[in-house]
Formats: structure tokens, C-alpha cells, sequence
């Protein structure tokens, strides 16, 4: 393989990451938020990962939130080595 061919190579390869990139954050509501305040991404088309993200972003001490929530699917998340479900009923969350 020549230096050109690999080098063209990586280079589409970061062009694809970028365009996955730019998708992703159409699903982010980065409004209420400064870049430097949020540690929680929400995806605005989910209801309960947007009142999530919310609560963990809006946390006032948040050098005690220790582990990282990862969204799994709509209402299913990991937070370290737990598993959550967070179900919605009208106004009023909460989690099994």
C-alpha cells in the first residue's frame, strides 16, 4: 500500500466520524447550557433522557456524582456498574 492510497484512506475514515458527528448533535440540546457546564448529553427526542440530563447537569454538587450515566435505550441506562430503567408516569419519574 502506498503512503498516497493510506493516507487517502484515513482520510475518508475522518471525513466519516466528522458526518456521524454532525448527525449526533442534531439530537443534543446544547441550549440551556454552557459546553464547559455539561457532563450529561441528552437526546432531545427522549423525554426521559432529556429530564436526565436536566437533573444530573443542573446537579449543585456535582464532584459527587462519581460514575457516568450511559443511555442503553429509551428509559434504560448504566450509571458505573448498575443498571437503571427510569420510567415516566405523566410529570413524575422514577426509576426500578
Amino acid at each position: 500500500m502506498t503512503a498516497q492510497h493510506y493516507i487517502r484512506k484515513l482520510m475518508k475514515g475522518l471525513f466519516e466520524k466528522e458526518k456521524q458527528l454532525k448527525e449526533y448533535r442534531k439530537y443534543v440540546d446544547l441550549g440551556k447550557y454552557q459546553e464547559k457546564d455539561l457532563i450529561y448529553y441528552p437526546l432531545k427526542q427522549d423525554q426521559i433522557d432529556m429530564k436526565l440530563g436536566e437533573l444530573i447537569n443542573n446537579y449543585p454538587n456535582r464532584s459527587r456524582i462519581k460514575e457516568t450515566f450511559v443511555r442503553e435505550s429509551r428509559g434504560n441506562y448504566k450509571y458505573g456498574d448498575k443498571k437503571l430503567t427510569i420510567i415516566s408516569e405523566g410529570n413524575k419519574f422514577s426509576s426500578k
